[in-house]
């Protein structure tokens, strides 16, 4: 039996013989208001008699298109009579309020809505429901006892549920085999549920049927589908079916899709399509770094070539000097050693020395500088495990004008097969 709040307000004793009057007026048409009833012990309806707790809100749940019925039912004391019942909407996801119906005594009822009707001494009825009905539905009766107003009220809450709107009207379930990153790791196996272009009121939930009988509900969607990427640490083969409960449907049955079937050898061969990508991309990437490497040895070998070219004619011009101003053969040759450039090629790994390191290398000159001159060098030919990152130092050291040391060693995993180092040694 459900129990209402009521609100009570003095009506001060001055008006007392002016409400006595109205209370014999109401009592004596009481009988001909068609709503005022006794309700019998154990029926389905609310039996207000103020002034009582505050009852529950009853909550309905409703598909669209279907009739709302709230059979609430009031009983009154002898001495107290109906002034006014009214019927109100609000939103409870705004301040919206509307006024849905009223009563007087002796009137029939005022609906605001051609749909509004009323049932038992209080109820209401609304039919044809639509979303924009979901809200809370209060009835508020006032009544008169002889030395003051009531007013006694109770709640419905009504919730509009709205199908999901589901491409065909036909669920579908995919299979994808693309890699799927999750927070545990990468799913080579992922289950699409859809195609949904409206996802219902409240939103649906689509619950996974997995092979091993369990139902898992989908939480992960984007605008059409949703989303349930299996368990990268231990993928489970067999079938799968997806499906909409039949509460979220306004439905007798339950929306099941087409039933998939997770294979182990698709998984392992997407996962290993996915580690042959990540493979080549590494190769990609360590081919553009030595790509880059060469380039850049090129560049250095062009300068080097500039620079020898622009020393020879610097010698060319110091021969015509010496021989417009009558130099010696003797002083000319002089200047000419010292002002020249050598060039060699050293290797420093070979197959025939089992690709091991042949040790630092000394460079003689084929013919002494007069002086100190300035070495260069760089790479000329390297051979070496694509599979980890290229790392190389050279040194050169234990310079003279007769020659100089060259140390060229890989570092950390680097593996080198074969690799020789040119050089280039100018006195200017």
């Amino acid at each position: 039996m459900l129990k209402l709040l009521w609100i009570a307000t003095e009506i001060p004793k001055s008006e007392a013989v002016r409400i006595s009057n109205t209370m014999m007026w109401i009592f004596a048409h009481a009988f001909l208001f068609p709503f005022l009833l006794l309700v019998p012990g154990g029926v389905d309806a609310l039996s207000w008699v103020p002034p009582g707790p505050v009852e529950e809100v009853r909550k309905y749940d409703l598909c669209e298109g279907q009739n709302l019925s709230v059979p609430w039912n009031l009983t009154t004391d002898p001495v107290e009579n109906i002034v006014s019942i009214k019927w109100t909407w609000k939103s409870g996801a705004t301040s919206e309020e509307r006024e849905l119906a009223s009563l007087l005594p002796g009137d029939s009822v005022n609906a605001t809505d051609s749909r509004v009707g009323h049932v038992g001494s209080a109820g209401i009825t609304i039919n044809n429901v639509s979303a924009s009905d979901t809200g809370d539905i209060e009835v508020k009766v006032t009544l008169q006892n002889q030395s003051s107003q009531l007013v006694v009220t109770h709640v419905a809450r009504l919730l509009v549920m709205v199908a999901p709107d589901v491409e065909n009207e036909k669920l579908t379930l995919e299979v994808d085999y693309t890699p799927y990153q999750t927070k545990t790791g990468v799913s080579y196996a992922t289950l699409r549920c859809g195609r949904f272009h409206h996802r219902g009121v409240p939103t649906v939930h689509p619950m996974i049927e997995t092979p091993d009988g369990q139902s898992v509900s989908i939480a992960a969607h984007n605008d059409h589908e949703y989303i349930y990427p299996l368990d990268p640490g231990g993928t489970t083969v067999g079938q799968y079916r997806c499906q909409l409960p039949a509460k979220n449907l306004c439905q007798d049955a339950n929306l099941r899709s087409n039933v998939v079937d997770v294979k182990a050898n698709d998984i392992r061969l997407n996962k290993l399509e996915h580690l042959l990508s990540q493979l080549q991309q590494e190769h990609d990437h360590d081919k553009q770094n030595t790509q880059k490497g060469l380039k850049q040895t090129k560049q250095e070998l062009k300068q080097a070539k500039q620079k020898q070219d622009q020393t020879k004619k610097t010698l060319e011009g110091v021969k015509r000097d010496v021989q417009k101003n009558h130099h010696t053969s003797e002083e000319l040759g002089h200047r000419v050693n010292a002002m020249r450039c050598e060039t060699g090629v050293v290797t420093m790994y070979t197959p025939a020395n089992h690709f091991a390191y042949r040790g630092d290398q000394y460079i003689t000159f084929s013919k002494s500088f007069a002086n100190k001159p300035a070495v260069i060098t760089s790479h000329c030919l390297i051979d070496s495990d694509g599979g980890v990152n290229l790392r190389m130092t050279m040194v050169v050291y234990a310079l003279s004008a007769r020659g100089f040391k060259l140390e060229a060693k890989p570092w950390a995993d680097t593996y080198i097969f074969q690799w020789t180092v040119c050089w280039m040694a100018c006195l200017v």
